[in-house]
């Protein structure tokens, strides 16, 4: 998914998330008009990182945010693992199993930092 596709999914489910909240009247309109400006501010996103750092900033002023962020987080580590499995993949089908145990290793390195 493109980064511009990326940001207009999020901004549908912050005001999703939003119209939930203030229905359940887990926030007030004031912070619900905040929220929504603030998460504006931040835009545009360079990168997917970018933006990914962005939510977790607002997750952290917002604990409503935490899910959006946590979700966002999951589904960029799902689109890696799943890059990194067909590298794997196309590398055991050439016969390169040296470059699929590398591109593993670097795998969990990541995943450890």
């Amino acid at each position: 998914m493109d980064l511009n596709s990326e940001v207009e999914r999020i901004k549908k489910e912050l005001v999703d998330l939003i119209v939930v909240k203030l229905k359940e009247n887990q926030m007030d309109v004031p912070t619900a008009r905040k929220l929504a400006s603030d998460f504006l501010k931040v835009l545009p996103a360079k990168d997917q990182k970018d933006l990914l750092e962005k939510l977790k900033t607002l997750g952290d002023q917002y604990m409503s945010v935490r899910e959006l962020y946590l979700a966002e987080l999951e589904e960029i580590r799902e689109m890696e693992r799943g890059d990194v499995l067909n590298q794997m993949r196309n590398a055991i089908a050439k016969g390169d199993m040296d470059h699929a145990i590398m591109v593993a290793e670097h795998m969990r390195e990541r995943s450890m930092s």
